[in-house]
């Protein structure tokens, strides 16, 4: 009996031991269970040391997820800046569009204009004021235009003008239309415009030309009536290269072949007719520079058939020419020259230009065919040189021949800033001199000899506007007639003029 008892009583201490022991095993699996995860700090260069390794690996999945939040956002953000410039490009296009069609419809339009306001005073000896008048000090607008032009559908464009200076009544300057790429004449223009004669008459607009006027042969509205606007038809191109321009055309001209003013005159029986063709070749131009050098080369020919001018002896035509002063009158003068019938003139052209510096120069000789008497030939030309003090150069025109545009390295400018100090821009400064000669003394005619010098200073503010200065000094020999063209008999001794001119030039 004590010997069973004894091993019940060690059966049930060793139940109670093996459950106590199950309790504890439970207890610390659920404890362990039931410890929260540690904390991670938000900053993780808080973490000291010992740590990182323990932090690591939630660190790297925080990140991730921050990275990935990030980069989500900046998708969605990018995706709505895409969209929105699709968006702003289609309506760019749709308004292109339109504009496109709109312009195939309709002629497009676009206003210019020009003002050019001089002022003058003079100084003649006793010989001149005999011979030419006298010239008065004064101020006028030499050119005060506006104008339209524009394209139409694709192959057309056109140009009207009209001036207000001068008379103080518009007159017509450019008025045309131009059909453009036909096959074989390549442009054809038909309307009231410039014969192609010559670099400085045809190739150089009046808000590009280096002097305030252009040279005696160009002077009075074309020297022996060749030059300036008449009513014609004209057809034009330049090769594939723009190496080459040419230009030919025929015209018609009223009584006394100078422009017509507003209203015009009737048309008569004195019409006379033209043949005017222009030739040019740039055998170099510096391509990598866009023509800071180049040499220009041209040939115009004119035929002028002028028999219909003078009926019945009245005496319409007349040989005049100014010095290269608009505000003073004609210089070489001779008229009642009844008996010309046709006009033939031959004009080479040479412009050179290496950077800031360049040389132009032309001649020109006109054959008269008279009905009686000897047939004259009159000749005339010039010479001129123009620096850049600035730098710049006299830019070119390939497709018409000729000069262009000016545009200074800085424009003019004078602007003061906020801490009071002041800054300028000085513009484009050039300095140009000329010679000029024209022959009016042929075959019995004694119209006069004039030799002009001119000097310039142009100040271009901007490539749309410029001041100008000219010195212009003038002597004219070998003249018999008096400021009516009447012959006195004897030959006047040497008259001099010099010229003192300003002008300030702006267009749009």
């Amino acid at each position: 009996m004590h010997r069973i008892g004894a091993k019940r009583l060690l059966a049930g201490t060793r139940l109670c031991l093996a459950c106590a022991l199950a309790i504890a095993v439970i207890s610390a699996t659920a404890a362990s269970a039931q410890q929260p995860a540690p904390m991670l700090p938000t900053d993780p260069g808080y973490i000291v040391a010992t740590e990182t390794d323990a932090y690591a690996p939630a660190i790297a999945a925080q990140q991730y997820q921050q990275a990935s939040s990030a980069a989500m956002a900046g998708d969605e953000e990018l995706a709505a800046r895409v969209k929105a410039l699709e968006a702003a490009l289609k309506k760019i296009q749709d308004k292109a569009a339109a504009d496109a069609k709109r312009a195939a419809s309709a002629p497009s339009v676009k206003v210019f204009g020009r003002i050019h306001a001089d002022w003058a005073s003079f100084y003649q000896n006793a010989s001149l004021i005999n011979m030419a008048g006298d010239f008065y000090n004064g101020a006028e607008f030499r050119r005060a235009r506006i104008g339209a032009q524009g394209e139409a559908f694709d192959v057309m464009d056109y140009r009207i003008e009209m001036d207000f200076a001068g008379s103080g009544q518009p007159a017509f300057k450019d008025v045309y239309g131009t059909i453009k790429e036909l096959p074989l004449l390549g442009n054809v223009r038909v309307g009231h415009f410039k014969e192609p004669w010559g670099l400085e008459q045809y190739g150089t607009s009046a808000n590009y030309i280096t002097f305030m006027e252009r040279s005696l042969i160009d002077q009075s509205g074309g020297f022996c009536t060749v030059g300036d606007r008449k009513s014609g038809i004209m057809a034009f191109d330049w090769n594939e290269s723009e190496r080459m321009t040419w230009a030919y055309g025929v015209f018609i001209s009223q009584v006394g072949e100078r422009p017509p003013t507003w209203p015009t005159a009737p048309f008569d029986d004195a019409g006379g007719t033209a043949f005017t063709a222009r030739i040019t070749w740039l055998p170099w131009y510096d391509e990598a520079t866009e023509g800071r050098g180049y040499l220009h080369t041209g040939l115009a020919y004119a035929y002028h058939d002028i028999a219909e001018l003078r009926p019945n002896g009245n005496g319409r035509f007349t040989l005049s020419a100014k010095p290269e002063a608009n505000l003073a009158g004609p210089v070489l003068y001779a008229t009642n020259l009844n008996d010309f019938n046709r006009v033939n003139a031959l004009r080479p052209e040479l412009l050179l230009t290496y950077g800031p510096l360049s040389f132009q120069a032309e001649y020109a000789w006109f054959w008269i065919s008279r009905a009686a008497g000897a047939s004259p030939m009159f000749d005339g030309g010039y010479l001129q040189v123009s620096y850049f003090l600035t730098g710049e150069h006299r830019a070119y025109d390939r497709r018409r021949g000729g000069p262009t545009r000016v545009k200074p390295f800085e424009n003019f400018f004078r602007v003061r800033d906020e801490d009071g100090y002041i800054h300028t821009g000085k513009g484009a400064w050039e300095l140009a001199y000329r010679a000029s000669y024209l022959n009016g003394n042929s075959a019995g005619i004694l119209a006069g000899q004039v030799i002009d010098h001119t000097f310039g200073v142009n100040w271009y503010l901007n490539p749309y506007s410029r001041v100008m200065f000219n010195i212009v000094h003038s002597e004219v020999t070998g003249r018999d007639t008096n400021s009516a063209g009447t012959s006195t008999g004897t030959v006047f001794p040497v008259g001099v003029m010099d010229a003192f001119m300003t002008r300030f030039q702006v267009d749009f």
